[in-house]
């Protein structure tokens, strides 16, 4: 219940295809065979055609070993595109013009055809993976055909051989061209090598790079003495500094400054003032001694030396040594200078060995780039060279063709005739199935668009805005056998003659749920069922009126189904046919209708007396007869009834008129507890849906729920479609074997008594009816129950299996809801809402269906016990006969 999703549009495309294929097929079939039939009856189209073959033995072909070799020096095209450009010229608007003059074609008003017009009807054409053109031309006269055929192909060979012809002159004049320009080529090749050996003052390569290769060797080598000796020197140079601890500089300033007069001279004189001062120091008496005076002197003298130092060596620093150890530094300053000069000329000497090596390694380097530009220019040269040669040989084959005169396209059907066309009229059949196929798409589309009445249960639920509590799937139509063990007992007996009668649902009431047990449809009553219990447990709902909009909307057929469900649940159900201008319950229980309810309230009969039982614990009442049935049924005896019996049945169902009908419905709504309104698919349109709904909100009815009858529903997980009802036709002999054990279950039980009241089933039999059934058709029929249990059986463990995927996917998606974010928890609380009503919907519906097997089981335990009492009443019967 609640509101259904929405159909998408796959869903919506497929429903419009299931309502409207009859007639898309008929408007299909229509217009496809009259398609068919003009297209037979055109007039006969003739066809010329004629196959050329292309030949390459033009100018590009003479060429191709130039083309190959320059591409630059030919213009021309691969061979293929060569057959795709004489395909374009025979379809060239001059050629065609040219034809039309010479045979004088004309048209319908008796004028020249224009080129365009031709062109309709020609077709040239290259066939797949060869060089074969094939033209060909379409004409009413045959003699026409063949002649356009013939004159352009003739005219396009003509023009072809004038365009070779001044292809290969013009071939020619360039050919010459290019000769000339070859020769050209070849003498400035020739001047550019004679060119590079000038520049590079080479005229042998081989021996150049030979000889430059011996110099850099012998140039290595003397590097790397030169280089080890100047080590050599640079480690003595070394030594002797360190031993002076000064470099060459600083020794030779050394040795200047001590071999300097007035510095020797002033150093000889400090020796003996230190000396006199030292004498002074020891002999020192009182005041008449000399040490100051000596020291003042000492330090003038030292103050002289170093000026004289100064002026020589200026702010070096010097030190000063006495002769013996002059000599030495003399020595040694002088061995230092000699090895630094050394250590310069080697130096200097490196340093041009290193230039020329560089300079010859930069001459052995041009050495490969000069062979390079030489092999390419004689590369050139060879090439040019052989150019030059082709070229001539070309101009020489030019010279032959032109002499030869012939053409590169050959026929190669010599003889033309035109013969009947087909081709066209397969073009035509199939437009003609196309135009069907459009046609039937179109009448879908007009018919949808015309069509205003409420096609599926989303469009009802808008409109009257209450909850669903069922969807009952169509059923086309039933065979009689089937109609016949349904229940439906007056009908069936006027089908025994014959058993292939199909019967249209749509006009008689037919017992699905007993017929057909396991299916589609009895699933759909039951869970309707299920629903209706609940909303009227929660309502206190037990007086039911059921109506609809309008009549034949399936309501008669609906309340007697689901009557039948409510008994098979255990539920005490009186059915009531309050439908006085077309009754129809009595037909399909089997029950009297001369009196009925206008009895019970008009002549005031006792209801014992027209209440009738139909069905274990459901019964029936018939409408009667009478004139006036509103009166009757807004009377107080009415409403002392229904409130009377409401007590001792757990629901009472009222098969009511259509609602605009008359006012029955509307008063009977307003004295029950409730009303359920019965909506069918295609029946109903959308102006007498809204009255219908104006008129239950203007009454004040309680309407509770509606029960979309024969919707073809793509609704998923709102019902446990367990299995369809699928072609009853093709599964008729197992349809009337199965369901033969439970439809004349009640008529074989009531035939038989029952045993030291222990079978409940039996009552009030005598035993010549018990005699009236054999042995073998109880066992055949304990069979067929037991065949029947065990479908059932697998039917509850399905569901079982479904209702605990079910259960997963609802605990999956809380999980989901407390784990995500808010604006994700409102679209999963919203699916976990859904999927939580179809787990109701799958529970109720398992719920019933165990109760169903219990009650089998019950019924087959029973239906033992009777096949054990019948052997032992026969066994006793025998026993007696023999005594």
């Amino acid at each position: 219940m609640g509101l259904l999703p929405d159909y998408s549009v796959k869903d919506k495309l497929w429903l419009v295809v299931m309502r409207r294929w009859k007639p898309a097929l008929i408007v299909f079939i229509t217009i496809s065979i009259a398609g068919i039939v003009a297209t037979h009856n055109l007039k006969p189209i003739y066809e010329a055609k004629t196959q050329l073959k292309f030949k390459n033995t033009n100018f590009n072909s003479l060429l191709k070993e130039t083309t190959s070799t320059n591409t630059d020096l030919v213009p021309g095209k691969e061979q293929e595109d060569s057959v795709i450009t004489e395909l374009e010229l025979l379809r060239s608007l001059p050629l065609i013009q040219k034809t039309i003059s010479e045979l004088q074609l004309k048209n319908k008003q008796g004028e020249l055809l224009t080129p365009e017009q031709l062109q309709e009807k020609l077709q040239v054409k290259q066939l797949d993976n060869t060089e074969i053109i094939e033209v060909s031309y379409q004409a009413s006269q045959q003699k026409v055909a063949a002649q356009v055929v013939k004159s352009l192909v003739d005219n396009y060979i003509n023009q072809n051989i004038s365009n070779d012809l001044a292809e290969l002159a013009s071939s020619k004049d360039f050919l010459n061209n290019q000769l000339d320009e070859t020769e050209d080529a070849l003498a400035q090749i020739e001047q550019s090598i004679l060119k590079i050996k000038e520049d590079s003052q080479i005229i042998e390569l081989q021996a150049a790079a030979v000889s430059l290769t011996q110099t850099l060797e012998e140039i290595s080598k003397q590097i790397i003495l030169n280089r080890s000796e100047l080590a050599k020197l640079k480690n003595e140079s070394q030594f002797i500094a360190g031993k002076l601890r000064m470099n060459s500089e600083q020794a030779l300033m050394t040795v200047k400054v001590n071999q300097s007069l007035a510095v020797q001279n002033l150093t000889e004189q400090l020796q003996e003032l230190e000396l006199q001062l030292i004498r002074e120091k020891n002999n020192a008496i009182g005041e008449d001694s000399r040490v100051d005076e000596i020291s003042q002197e000492i330090k003038h003298k030292q103050d002289l030396r170093q000026k004289q130092i100064s002026q020589i060596a200026g702010d070096q620093e010097v030190m000063l040594f006495v002769n013996s150890d002059l000599n030495i530094i003399q020595n040694l300053t002088l061995e230092l200078v000699k090895l630094e000069a050394s250590n310069t000329g080697l130096t200097r000497q490196i340093e041009y060995l290193v230039a020329m090596q560089q300079e010859k390694s930069q001459q052995a380097n041009l050495i490969p780039e000069l062979e390079l530009q030489l092999r390419q220019l004689d590369q050139e040269l060879n090439n040019s060279r052989d150019t030059y040669n082709l070229l001539l040989k070309d101009i020489n084959k030019v010279e032959v063709a032109e002499n030869q005169n012939l053409s590169n396209i050959r026929v190669i059907s010599s003889e033309i005739i035109a013969k009947r066309a087909t081709d066209f009229y397969f073009t035509y059949y199939l437009a003609s199935l196309c135009l069907g196929i459009l046609a039937a798409m179109a009448s879908i589309v007009i018919l949808e668009i015309t069509d205003r009445s409420l096609k599926t249960e989303v469009e009802a639920q808008k409109i009257f805005g209450h909850s669903w509590l069922g969807i009952i799937p169509a059923i086309t139509s039933v065979p009689a056998p089937l109609i016949a063990k349904s229940g439906t007992s007056a009908i069936a007996n006027n089908l025994q003659q014959n058993p292939e009668t199909k019967i249209n649902p749509n006009k008689i009431p037919f017992l699905i749920v007993q017929a057909e047990p396991i299916s589609n449809a009895s699933e759909s009553y039951r869970i309707l069922y299920s629903n209706l219990k609940f909303s009227c447990s929660q309502n206190r709902i037990r007086t039911i009126v059921i109506t609809s909009c309008t009549a034949q909307e399936g309501k008669s057929s609906i309340a007697a189904n689901l009557a039948h469900i409510m008994a098979q649940k255990g539920e005490n159900v009186l059915l009531i046919d309050a439908n006085f201008h077309s009754p129809i319950q009595h037909k399909v229980w089997n029950v009297y209708h001369n009196i009925g309810i206008s009895n019970l309230i008009g002549e005031r009969f006792a209801p014992q007396s027209i209440i009738q039982r139909a069905r274990p614990n459901l019964d029936i009442i018939s409408a009667g007869e009478t004139d006036s049935p509103t009166p009757i049924l807004d009377s107080p005896r009415m409403q002392s009834f229904l409130a009377n019996y409401s007590n001792i049945y757990d629901f009472i169902l009222i098969d009511s008129p259509a609602l605009d009908a008359n006012a029955d419905a509307i008063t009977l709504g307003n004295i029950a507890d409730g009303m359920l309104l019965v909506v069918q698919s295609g029946k109903l349109n959308r102006s007498q849906a809204k009255f219908a709904k104006e008129l239950l909100n203007k009454s004040g009815q309680n309407v509770f729920g509606l029960v979309f009858n024969k919707f073809n529903s793509v609704v998923k997980n709102h019902r446990n479609q367990s299995r369809f009802l699928g072609n009853l036709e093709t599964n008729q002999e197992q349809l009337v074997d199965v369901e033969q054990s439970e439809a004349n279950l009640w008529d074989i039980m009531s035939h038989y008594p029952r045993e030291l009241n222990k079978n409940k089933l039996i009552l009030g039999l005598d035993s010549e009816e018990l005699d009236k059934i054999s042995l073998a058709e109880l066992e055949k029929q304990l069979t067929y129950l037991a065949q029947d249990l065990e479908k059932l059986t697998q039917i509850v463990k399905e569901q079982e299996d479904e209702f605990f995927l079910q259960g997963q996917i609802v605990r999956k998606l809380q999980k989901q809801a407390n784990l995500s974010s808010i604006q994700e928890k409102i679209d999963i609380e919203q699916q976990l809402g859904e999927q939580q009503e179809v787990k109701n919907l799958l529970g109720e519906t398992l719920l019933g269906q165990r109760r169903n097997l219990n009650q089998k089981r019950e019924i087959f335990n029973q239906y033992q016990k009777l096949l054990s009492t019948k052997k032992n009443s026969e066994v006793q019967l025998n026993g007696s006969n023999e005594h």
